[in-house]
């Protein structure tokens, strides 16, 4: 027998357009959730799922998500929407009577539309509202509302008409898929000597053949659950930490790493690179068990710095990282559920010396020595490391940051 499911939109930040949609499936397994894609619409998605709190609480790259509560509606070809007023006021009943259903003691809401992905000067908002709200019929409350009622504008053709913010930028040729082994020949090499890898992402969202009043809009429909803001994260920002270093990653980046590392709510989470312990920060604030180890200690002084400002704990070692299995164990430490790191690969970045290229491969030595069988390792590097034997590369994703400097977010899986 099928267990019931709900539908959720999912407003994703944009700013790439797979990773945020593979960090809420991450969120989700460590949370004990299991989300089923069901449709993409540029940078809303349509997923499936008995439950999805847990899993977005811990998100940090979206921005909204909503209880689909009626099917949605295409506008013209034209870049319009011409709905007659009493087909909106039909969809409005449809949404009264869905709010009645599943929210009985609700008496007022808000309506509030969303454009996502695009500008839509065809689309009449004050149209659409005033249709929907003839339909249903409830008393408006624009302060404290008892229901949000979300209406999503995006674009119906696949291709999108936003660009993604600056802090990512895509190129244009297609990966292979992110749930199998990827091929050795489509992975740029790590060698810090090599140019900078190109990326390897998806066709960018805009389309040079569709302007934005050239794709026709479709309206999603939903009753509002959850509201993302960056304004903790932006408190967490490398600027505002008493113990910083330039090159490390935005509480967004960090965040997104502890997440991909699918390790749930009291589990042990290791950092092998931790640097100033933005990543130790990001997961300790989500409840897991942070371990951090640096061979720096004037980094670890910092992180221990940072983790007191912020109200975080984590456990600092003092150590290379292939003497961490050992010393874990001096602390009672034989496995770790996850590994969530940023390995030093920038000009900024220090390896005593050492060639980046045989660090990172003593380091994943260590990751299959500590890391628990089935757990993830969520990695940042400057390319990714194919046929790591007792590790599987389960997904890969390229972030520019500008000129010389890709991320290559990796995750592998122990076998």
């Amino acid at each position: 027998m099928k267990r019931y499911k709900n539908r959720y939109l999912v407003e994703f930040s944009g700013e790439h357009p797979a990773l945020p949609l593979e960090e809420l499936k991450s969120a989700a397994e460590a949370c004990g959730e299991k989300i089923e894609e069901v449709e993409v619409k540029g940078r809303l998605s349509v997923v499936e799922a008995k439950e999805i709190r847990c899993a977005v609480s811990r998100c940090a790259l979206l921005h909204s998500v909503a209880l689909q509560c009626v099917s949605s509606i295409v506008g013209d070809t034209s870049g319009g929407l011409t709905r007659p007023s009493e087909e909106l006021k039909e969809k409005g009943r449809e949404i009264r009577n869905f709010i009645h259903s599943h929210y009985p003691k609700a008496e007022t809401y808000r309506l509030t539309i969303r454009k996502v992905g695009g500008r839509f000067p065809g689309v009449e908002q004050n149209a659409i509202i005033h249709g929907l709200a003839k339909g249903i019929d409830m008393r408006v409350s624009l302060k404290e509302p008892d229901i949000k009622v979300v209406v999503y504008i995006v674009p119906s053709s696949p291709s999108s008409t936003s660009t993604p913010r600056r802090l990512l930028s895509i190129p244009s040729k297609s990966p292979p898929s992110h749930s199998t082994p990827l091929p050795s020949s489509s992975i740029p090499s790590m060698s810090p000597s090599s140019p900078s890898p190109s990326p390897s992402f998806p066709a960018p969202l805009t389309s040079p053949s569709l302007s934005p009043a050239s794709v026709s809009p479709a309206l999603y429909f939903g009753i509002l659950l959850h509201e993302s803001s960056r304004s903790d994260f932006g408190k967490r920002a490398v600027k505002n930490r008493p113990f910083f270093s330039p090159i490390s990653l935005h509480p967004v980046l960090a965040r997104t790493v502890v997440n991909l590392s699918r390790v749930g709510h009291g589990g042990v989470i290791l950092d092998p690179f931790c640097g100033t312990g933005g990543i130790l920060m990001e997961a300790s604030l989500l409840g897991l068990s942070a371990v951090g180890a640096d061979r720096d200690s004037e980094m670890l002084r910092g992180a221990e710095m940072n983790l007191r400002h912020f109200d975080a704990e984590a456990l600092l070692l003092n150590s290379d990282v292939g003497a961490l299995p050992d010393i874990l164990r001096e602390h009672g430490i034989t496995m770790v559920d996850g590994i969530a790191t940023d390995l030093p690969y920038g000009r900024a970045s220090t390896t005593f010396g050492e060639d980046k290229s045989e660090l990172y491969l003593r380091a994943f030595e260590t990751f299959k020595a500590v890391l628990k069988p089935g757990g993830y390792a969520a990695v940042v590097l400057p390319g990714a490391l194919p046929g790591i034997d007792g590790l599987r590369l389960v997904s890969f994703y390229s972030l520019r940051v500008h000129r010389s400097l890709t991320r290559h977010f990796t995750v592998y899986r122990r076998l």
